[in-house]
């Protein structure tokens, strides 16, 4: 009898094998034919084909099983397939930028436990973020620029492994930004812009120290920018544009602008622009040498622009226009060599403008 067993366990783990690799090319391939495709991006998905893992898009491991699918802004055009989550090895999902629709929770997202990178941006896709929660090996989760509404997940506070949380504009329930996020130490790039987030920014900011960029635009935050984001060291877009915010710019954030920019090195834009801000521009923002973008307009800034801006030469976007600020223009913000976008309309400058300009 011994043989026997053996000859039936070898058919089966045979047969096992074959099953697996058969679910590699039928569920790639069950989107193709529920996904509408303009652009040709399913070219190579051959129906006669015997494994997927040398076409268009998908990545497969050593033991041929599919371990990503990336097919951003490819024109695709439909739902997303119920299935995907069937692909046992899957570790990504990249379908940003199309125009995919319907609701996420038609698909089977707990069988997805190993996703670590999900992008479903800038489509037309609705329904709860709270259907994503059992992803809980995700490191990077981009969900902006779609229909998502209901309440704000704060799963996404215990997703211990997440580096990368980009949630902008979708029409969630107002809230105030949850105390919780500012746990999320190992995040370095956090965008909650256009989500109805209203109140203060914690001073707990100053807790995500491995922050790179940080966006929180377009939303109805109030009172002062806190003093603890001058932690944020390592910190090279900072973007705070159309909110409530008022004061001056707090002491934290002149010195993590203009005065510790040599050690923040790979600084390149500051977007404060359409608040209540006060008092003078920080004289020293360009330390970096690689500041791009300088954005201030429709505040209340007070004082003349600091002559220190004139070495500004990596600027490409300088926009002060809608203040209150006063005085000579320096010479060198004139003829700054890569500017190509430059307002410092309504406000109260003096003088004319110099010849410097035709550097620029």
């Amino acid at each position: 009898m011994a043989p026997t067993f053996g000859i039936v366990f070898l058919l089966i783990a045979f047969l096992g094998s074959c099953y697996a690799e058969d679910e590699q090319v039928r569920i790639p391939l069950d989107m193709k034919r529920r996904l509408q495709d303009p652009t040709n991006a399913f070219y190579n998905w051959d129906t006669s084909s015997t494994s997927p893992c040398h076409w268009n898009g998908i990545t497969c491991n050593n033991a041929r099983l599919v371990t990503a699918i990336n097919l951003d802004n490819t024109g695709l055009i439909g739902p997303i397939p119920s299935s995907l989550c069937g692909l046992s090895a899957l570790k990504a999902i990249q379908l940003g930028e199309n125009s995919l629709y319907g609701s996420i929770a038609d698909v089977f997202w707990k069988n997805c436990s190993q996703l670590e990178i999900l992008n479903l941006t800038t489509s037309s896709l609705v329904g709860s973020l709270l259907d994503f929660f059992v992803l809980g090996s995700l490191q990077v989760l981009e969900l902006a620029n779609n229909n998502f509404s209901g309440k704000f997940p704060l799963y996404v506070t215990k997703l211990s492994n997440l580096h990368s949380l980009d949630l902008n504009d979708n029409p969630l329930d107002p809230n105030i930004i949850p105390e919780e996020i500012y746990s999320m130490k190992e995040l370095n790039v956090l965008w909650l812009s256009d989500l109805s987030l209203f109140g203060i920014i914690s001073p707990s900011i100053g807790n995500l120290t491995e922050l790179v960029d940080l966006q929180l635009s377009h939303n109805y935050l109030n009172g002062s920018i806190p003093k603890e984001i001058k932690r944020l060291s390592k910190i090279h877009e900072l973007d705070l544009w159309h909110n409530c915010l008022a004061g001056e710019i707090p002491s934290g954030l002149t010195e993590l602008v203009p005065q510790k920019l040599e050690s923040l090195s790979n600084f390149s834009a500051m977007e404060i622009s359409e608040n209540h801000l006060t008092g003078p521009l920080p004289p020293d923002t360009c330390k970096s040498e690689k500041l791009a973008f300088y954005l201030a307009l429709q505040n209340s800034f007070t004082g003349g622009i600091p002559e220190s801006y004139g070495n500004c030469s990596t600027l490409v976007r300088f926009r002060v226009n809608n203040n209150s600020l006063s005085g000579m223009v320096p010479l060198g913000i004139w003829g700054l060599p890569h500017v190509h976008v430059f307002a410092l309309s309504d406000n109260k400058f003096e003088g004319e403008i110099s010849r410097e300009i035709k550097n620029a």
